[in-house]
């Protein structure tokens, strides 16, 4: 019965261990994919930033060839494109601005947005020189300071994009990363869950001699009864001559 018990106990001691590793498994994996998926999401909002900072970069481009088209032709259709091209800008500069997190990037885009607007109000100037007929005042304004204006704001914008790929290129890494410890952890508790289901198996199989050696046993068993009778049966003559000295 002490036998039995030991057994079953270790049979429920095997399975057990195997649920509690199958258990964990599916809490550590439920684990890691909730935080892939954060941060996949973390990917998904990070491309509509990277996307809108190339937005703001082909507006103040607009800028530039709307003001030298007007400059140049008195077209004031340019003008309208110039000030509309302005206006987009705000827009998508203050939607970003709301989603960034990181402190650096936010200055990045402020001084972005400082270039922006010192380039509109440069704009401005050379239209009212235009109307009021001083186009060297004005090319000289746009071949020296909109020059600087322009080259300083492609600088910022990409460093802008820098920062932003760089946070995209984090959350890539991380993803990746989570990806092979959850490989790595599946691999790991197949294994010992292989070898726990083993020890159970083994645990299970009954402990059944080979019949070679149960007939070696049984063999030796009767040769030692029948000893044992031949001993009891054979006279004794010590027993035999005390007896006699009594008689």
């Amino acid at each position: 019965m002490n036998m039995k018990m030991t057994v079953r106990r270790k049979l429920l001691a095997g399975f057990g261990l195997v649920c509690v590793l199958i258990v964990w498994l599916v809490g550590f994996s439920y684990y890691e994919i909730s935080k892939l998926n954060g941060t996949y999401t973390v990917i998904d909002k990070r491309v509509p930033n990277l996307v809108n900072v190339k937005e703001l970069e082909v507006l103040i481009h607009r800028q530039v060839g709307s003001m030298r088209g007007y400059l140049l032709t008195g077209d004031e259709t340019l003008r309208k494109n110039f000030e509309k091209a302005h206006e987009e800008y705000k827009k998508i500069s203050e939607k970003l601005a709301a989603k960034l997190t990181r402190e650096e990037t936010k200055q990045q885009l402020a001084e972005l947005d400082l270039l922006e607007q010192q380039f509109y109000e440069l704009g401005q100037k050379t239209f009212d020189l235009k109307a009021q007929n001083k186009p060297e005042q004005y090319i000289a304004l746009v071949t020296t300071t909109g020059r600087d204006l322009t080259t300083q704001f492609d600088e910022k914008e990409n460093q802008l994009v820098a920062l932003q790929e760089q946070e995209m290129k984090e959350a890539n890494d991380n993803a990746s990363a989570s990806v092979a410890a959850v490989e790595r952890l599946i691999i790991i508790v197949g294994l010992l869950t292989v070898a726990a289901g083993a020890t159970v198996q083994l645990l299970h199989q009954p402990l059944d001699f080979p019949p070679a050696i149960g007939a070696v046993g049984c063999g030796w068993s009767d040769r030692c009864r029948r000893f044992d009778q031949d001993e009891n049966r054979r006279p004794q003559p010590g027993r035999n001559r005390r007896a006699g000295r009594f008689v």
